[in-house]
């Protein structure tokens, strides 16, 4: 009898936890926690200052464009200190994707009490549940009659369905430019050219780099068409602006 007691409360209990389970996983994805971590940053803009706030909120590979793209890390470890002149900003719009792990803000910025422009930021969750920025930007513009500091955020909406491959979508690029040639920069075991090739109406030249197989480890030539999909996330931090620097190079 005790066994069948334990057995029923067993039953029970993975009941309650499928159904609570079920419950999270229907949960609606929102941006909220993306502009909640852009709210933070705002605030440690003005708490820390430039350097020590945009340090804390990067994500290791975050970067910026100067005009051509730099680490985070580099680009700020000169910037002002709490001392200096406030930055100010504020999020009114966001979103995010179905996923969940990857989403923006913009909104207007002022830079020592003028106008600057419109920012614009994407985030990334992290393992630990929390948001790093990934790129950040502020494009010179005019924010006259942007709402206030404080406004509630516009949400975008969330997709309601899932994105196609990475291949399918590539096409669909490839035949919308008109390009005979392409360079998967960092193929892999070559099979984005593989999907390509099946899924592309006329014959398309694929050219390969990826430097961890051989016969593909001669440097790139620059290409009119470069593709680097699932690459940059596994390049060490102190390589990156070597990969960014190569990459310019062959899209040149």
């Amino acid at each position: 009898m005790r066994c069948c007691k334990r057995g029923a409360s067993s039953a029970a209990a993975l009941t309650l936890g499928l159904t609570f389970a079920s419950s999270v996983l229907a949960a609606p994805i929102t941006p909220a926690p993306v502009v909640a971590a852009e709210r933070a940053f705002a605030a440690d803009g003005l708490a820390l200052g430039i350097r020590d706030s945009f340090l804390k909120h990067a994500a290791p590979e975050g970067i910026v464009f100067g005009p051509e793209p730099v680490l985070a890390r580099a680009a700020f470890q000169d910037a002002a200190g709490k001392d200096g002149p406030p930055l100010v900003w504020w999020p009114l719009w966001a979103g995010i994707a179905r996923s969940g792990d990857l989403g923006f803000t913009t909104g207007p910025y002022s830079f020592d009490g003028k106008p600057g422009g419109w920012y614009f930021t994407v985030w990334a969750r992290q393992a630990d549940r929390s948001w790093k920025w990934l790129f950040d930007g502020g494009p010179p513009g005019d924010p006259a009659g942007a709402p206030p500091a404080g406004s509630p955020a516009t949400f975008a909406r969330p997709a309601e369905r899932r994105a196609g491959s990475a291949s399918r979508a590539m096409a669909q690029v490839i035949e919308a430019v008109n390009v005979n040639e392409l360079l998967d920069y960092g193929a892999g075991k070559g099979r984005l050219g593989l999907t390509l090739k099946q899924q592309m109406k006329r014959p398309l030249t694929i050219h390969h780099y990826d430097p961890a197989i051989p016969e593909w480890s001669a440097p790139a030539q620059p290409c009119g068409f470069v593709a680097c999909i699932d690459v940059l996330e596994h390049i060490e931090p102190e390589l990156l602006d070597n990969v960014l620097d190569d990459l310019q190079r062959v899209t040149a």
